[in-house]
């Protein structure tokens, strides 16, 4: 039972990840919008981190629906406030500074820091409005972030990261390209057990959570922005490998 409950939230995190996200790489026609531009990074709410261990979901398979609505309110307070107390950062402004910085040495484009506007919403337009005063703005969100015991080995844990990057025409509120990243890892030798992933600091945890961040900055770079950041070579290559699996997207045109 407890197997199955975990299989369930895992892969019910993992579709809520893919939604509403398109596969759009960068025309070679829109570079030209780029070069010498003004770009911002998009500022947004600090995501819900899940922190899902084997008790909380025995309890979810003890007690049905009811008990999964408690155990998933329990995952997400006790994810919060791991995040909170270890001053772990939204990964996504690490993945677009990241972005941002590749973008001015290959692009020429302008790197003008983090944005003050917060956008709670998915519409093209809000951002295209908050951020008028640049030309670009580049939109990484952070769909679903944290941690979870293996399915056939509850003592051991991965850390998951879903997420999307956008890149916005302020003055045309067009998404100039547009894609998403997940990772989910296998099963190794060194997983962590959960004291191991939060004692000093949670170091195993943010460093995990680095791991993700930097696989993200350079899938989204290479797979839809035609760049290649200097000393990702190596998390460029894991999109192929087995164990760390992209985001599929809906294929649909841009706006």
């Amino acid at each position: 039972m407890l197997r199955r409950f975990g299989i369930f939230v895992l892969a019910a995190i993992t579709v809520s990840a893919c939604t509403s996200i398109r596969d759009v790489p960068l025309e070679r026609s829109d570079v030209s919008k780029i070069e010498g531009k003004e770009i911002a990074i998009v500022k947004r709410p600090m995501p819900d981190f899940g922190a899902m261990t084997a008790d909380k979901m025995a309890a979810a398979g003890m007690f049905g629906a009811i008990g999964g609505a408690i155990a998933g309110a329990a995952t997400i307070s006790a994810g919060n406030s791991l995040v909170r107390e270890n001053h772990i950062p939204d990964p996504a402004y690490e993945i677009a500074e990241e972005i941002a910085h590749s973008m001015e040495a290959k692009y020429g484009a302008k790197y003008a820091g983090i944005g003050s506007s917060v956008i709670t919403d998915d519409e093209p337009s809000s951002v295209s409005t908050a951020y008028k005063a640049v030309p670009l703005a580049l939109d990484v969100k952070t769909y679903n972030w944290g941690f979870t015991y293996f399915p056939m080995s509850w003592n051991t844990y991965r850390v998951v990261y879903h997420s999307r990057l956008r890149l916005i025409d302020t003055n045309t509120a067009v998404v100039m390209a547009e894609g998403g990243c997940s990772r989910v890892p296998e099963k190794t030798d060194d997983a962590p057990t959960y004291d191991q992933l939060i004692e000093n600091g949670a170091s195993r945890l943010k460093a995990e959570i680095e791991k993700a961040a930097r696989f993200c900055a350079a899938q989204f770079s290479a797979k839809y922005l035609g760049m290649s950041i200097a000393g990702l070579g190596d998390f460029e290559n894991q999109a192929a490998k087995p164990g760390v699996t992209p985001v599929s997207s809906d294929p649909a045109g841009r706006r």
